[in-house]
């Protein structure tokens, strides 16, 4: 039995944990950036339909629309 060999293995063994231990906290950091990006994100956008003619002026806010928008 050669020890020495085994120490060896041992050592290589646990710097491979090491390594992908590594990578998996700057994965779970990545994932966890993206999701923090992702929900400032959520409900910016704002879809205005409007009709194919126009007879009367309107105004649209991030929460409320006049009342000759919603009637046309």
């Amino acid at each position: 039995m050669d020890s020495n060999k085994y120490a060896d293995d041992l050592d290589e063994a646990k710097a491979s944990v090491k390594k992908l231990q590594v990578v998996a906290i700057a994965l779970a950091a990545a994932i966890l950036l993206c999701l923090i990006l992702m929900l400032n994100l959520l409900g910016r956008d704002r879809t205005v339909v409007s009709p194919p003619t126009i007879e009367k002026s309107f105004w649209v806010t991030s929460d409320s629309a006049s009342d000759s928008y919603v009637q046309q």
